[in-house]
């Protein structure tokens, strides 16, 4: 079971980085935070963490006018 959820995790945080890569913030964000629902204490959701707090400027909607 350990290891299940521990491919998961990786497997979130493989993903993430994906969507990263193709400049799909928002799909990044939702796998980087399905890294940390599994499990908080990963080594890979300190990485997920960083990530989002990285993303999370890039999803603010622009201002009207702008």
């Amino acid at each position: 079971m350990i290891k299940l959820k521990a491919e998961q995790v990786r497997g979130n945080f493989e993903i993430a980085q994906f969507y990263e890569h193709g400049h799909k913030w928002a799909g990044a964000v939702v796998y980087y935070n399905a890294v940390l629902q599994l499990d908080p204490n990963s080594p890979l959701a300190a990485q997920a963490r960083q990530r989002i707090d990285v993303l999370k400027p890039r999803l603010a909607p622009v201002p009207a006018g702008k």
